[in-house]
């Protein structure tokens, strides 16, 4: 499975990069919408967790671009700020499978995330 993480914070790609690779994920990140397209042109993730809230290009944004790109790559926001409601139904109209909270303590981020895998997949 190959995940990446998209967030302009470098702690939080680093927590999450070390968190999935413990579940034996293979994890790239990118610290913008930008550079996180360019990463799909070169080779497809099977999942995005895509950070809502970035400079320049937003969550919402790189999504849009993103389904444009290829429709069947799953992407699941991440929100920093509990869960900002408007956002993530916006985000979940423009086909976003799903979101997790990075304020979670980090066993709940992966039960989470592989629940939120078995949905997609099953």
């Amino acid at each position: 499975m190959k995940i990446l993480v998209v967030d302009d914070e470098q702690d939080v790609l680093d927590l999450f990069k070390d968190l999935f690779a413990k579940q034996n994920y293979q994890v790239k990140y990118a610290l913008s919408g930008k550079s996180a397209l360019e990463m799909i042109d070169k080779g497809r993730p099977d999942v995005v967790l895509l950070d809502i809230k970035m400079p320049e290009m937003d969550g919402i944004q790189t999504l849009e671009e993103i389904k444009k790109k290829d429709p069947s790559i799953e992407v699941v926001m991440l929100t920093a700020y509990g869960y900002e409601d408007e956002l993530i139904n916006e985000s979940m109209q423009r086909g976003a499978s799903g979101y997790i909270s990075k304020n979670l303590p980090l066993q709940q981020i992966i039960n989470t995330f592989n629940t939120l895998l078995k949905s997609m997949s099953g």
